[in-house]
């Protein structure tokens, strides 16, 4: 069974903001902890980034997150653009398995990266697999990134969009 449920808030105070969207996401899953957790924050909260995944963590109870930052946020109830927003989607499932990853600047255009994710996930992949990816414009080169996976995974599908400064 999987349990998903979306949360949004347009504070202007980051952790307030972390809080109110995590809580909306377990209230809406009706979760009290998720296996996961995706998160997408708007740039004014760019300061409180790391205080905005501690909270949504401690709300979710699961470490196994994703998510970048963005011009804008959006849920099925609401979409926030260049104002202070989060959201989260928090998911509990028996069925579908993630592992979260990020790694640093590639010095290659992210060729290596792309093999080293590849390696990450040869284990979990199969018929099934997906891989969602959220890339860092300025440092990722996406045909390098998508090379460098493809020669570890061949074909998989990837969904995903690049990250905003």
């Amino acid at each position: 069974m999987i349990r998903s449920g979306a949360g949004i808030s347009s504070s202007h105070d980051a952790a307030k903001a972390a809080q109110e969207a995590a809580g909306r996401a377990m209230q809406d899953a009706g979760l009290t902890s998720a296996d996961w957790a995706i998160v997408f924050c708007t740039f004014p909260h760019r300061e409180a980034y790391p205080e905005i995944l501690r909270t949504v963590c401690e709300i979710t109870q699961t470490t196994n997150l994703a998510g970048c930052s963005g011009i804008g946020v959006l849920t099925n109830s609401a979409e926030i653009e260049a104002e202070p927003g989060v959201c989260v989607l928090a998911v509990s499932s028996n069925s579908i398995r993630t592992s979260s990853f990020m790694f640093g600047e590639p010095t290659d255009g992210g060729f290596a990266t792309g093999v080293e994710i590849g390696k990450r996930l040869k284990p979990v992949g199969g018929e099934n697999a997906l891989l969602a990816l959220l890339p860092d414009p300025f440092n990722f080169h996406p045909e390098l990134l998508f090379r460098g996976i493809q020669t570890e995974l061949g074909n998989i599908p990837i969904v995903g969009a690049t990250a905003s400064e």
